[in-house]
């Protein structure tokens, strides 16, 4: 059903898509605007027709649904009161608290003032989700309970157990990070150093913007300026080798996107990835029918040959997962972040790196001790050398191996390439 309703989207789309592709040849618009005004038309597609089949549930009852669509509608409007006394007084009192919070912060308002301000408000948010969660329970028990309990009738129920609990609990879910934070106390935004708690929520933006900022050319910065200047130097002319190559080039940095590269990377899509904030899943796309997916390759096909990356395709949702073990919560340090990209640009990024892959393997132009993410081999090859090593030591030598794992913290934005690599003369003693 999602299938037949998305190829009938796709068909009404794909003249559009491909007006604004005879805009970009005629010059009307840029690459930049077209690339922009197709990615609106591919998402409006999929999420039109994601609302329209995914969106029609039995859940409620008819009674219960129209209460719902008028409670919607109300808020589509601009009335987001209940029509519940209780409800309505809570909603106010939240919204005050809040109104009053964001206040305080813009007028630079003592710390204090803040502190107790964002506790009213958080008790008076949490109240408010409990009076909104009981009638939602209701509703699950409700239906639970309304189930035909034999089997004959179990095919014809409009919703599984599953459905209900999933449902239930997607329905009020809470984020589990905490309420307070520990905030930058150093005066340089670019330098983490461990501050008070806050409920400012824009402590992690501060943390995150510390962590992956570099500090060359500045006082406290922990790296060999004059390594760190050829460096860059050597990545400028790496640039201009890559923006003036010397002819011929590999067929595969300029032949146009074949379909059947595009029909391999949808079936390489994880089916099972959360969706960034647009919703678009990579079953959505897996679901899209040969219109669908012709509308992909065009696409796909423009903005490899005028060599765009939309702006939108540049950002993702970023969720901190906690590290567990006895790392503080409040600390920005124990979570790492998981980023939520959209389903669109990862599709696009994994035939880039197919090509990228295939080039690399053909040419040799990675290190043989780069095992991961490359065909046909993997970690456990080096285990398995690793365990032949300590057995060779033990029944050849009668000899230990001693083995030194190493664990850089923010190893990736800190860590100096250089100094490490000139240290392995000192791991090749150890080993």
């Amino acid at each position: 059903m999602f299938s037949d309703a998305l190829e009938g989207q796709a068909t009404i789309a794909q003249p559009a898509i491909r007006a604004q592709k005879t805009s970009l040849q005629q010059g009307t618009i840029n690459p930049t605007q077209y690339a922009e005004n197709v990615n609106t038309i591919i998402l409006s597609s999929l999420q039109f027709t994601a609302h329209k089949i995914l969106g029609t549930t039995a859940f409620r009852g008819k009674n219960a649904q129209k209460e719902h669509m008028t409670q919607r509608g109300r808020q589509d409007n601009g009335q987001y009161s209940s029509n519940d006394k209780r409800k309505a007084a809570k909603q106010t009192s939240t919204q005050t608290l809040k109104d009053k919070l964001q206040q305080a912060r813009k007028e630079s308002a003592p710390p204090n003032v803040i502190a107790d301000l964002g506790k009213a408000h958080a008790k008076e948010k949490h109240e408010l989700q409990k009076l909104l969660h009981q009638p939602r329970q209701k509703t699950v028990t409700d239906a639970i309970d309304s189930s035909a309990p034999n089997a004959s009738q179990q095919r014809s129920l409009p919703h599984s157990m599953w459905d209900l609990v999933r449902r239930y609990k997607a329905d009020h879910v809470q984020s589990n990070l905490p309420a307070q934070t520990h905030d930058n106390s150093s005066p340089h935004a670019r330098i983490w150093k461990l501050g008070p708690l806050t409920l400012d929520p824009q402590a992690w933006h501060r943390f995150r913007y510390a962590l992956g900022h570099q500090l060359l050319q500045h006082a406290q910065s922990p790296y060999d300026q004059a390594a760190a200047h050829r460096v860059t130097t050597s990545e400028k002319q790496t640039l201009h080798k890559v923006e003036h190559p010397i002819i011929p080039i590999d067929p595969l940095f300029h032949q146009d996107i074949e379909p059947q590269e595009l029909n391999n990377g949808i079936k390489k899509l994880n089916s099972d990835k959360s969706p960034e904030d647009d919703g678009i899943t990579n079953r959505m796309i897996q679901a899209g029918g040969p219109i669908f997916q012709e509308i992909l390759h065009e696409v796909f096909g423009t903005l490899w040959q005028h060599e765009i990356q939309l702006k939108a395709w540049q950002m993702s949702l970023i969720q901190p997962i906690y590290k567990g073990g006895d790392n503080p919560r409040a600390d920005p340090l124990s979570y790492r972040g998981i980023y939520l990209s959209s389903a669109l640009p990862k599709l696009f990024e994994g035939i880039l790196i197919s090509r990228l892959t295939k080039f690399t393997e053909t040419h040799n132009t990675l290190t043989g001790n780069q095992l991961g993410t490359r065909p046909g081999r993997q970690i456990h090859d080096t285990i398995y050398c690793l365990l032949s090593l300590i057995q060779y030591n033990i029944s050849q030598r009668g000899l230990a191996t001693y083995v030194a794992f190493c664990d850089v913290s923010t190893a990736s934005p800190s860590i100096h390439w250089a100094k490490a690599n000139s240290s392995h003369n000192c791991v090749k003693k150890i080993l």
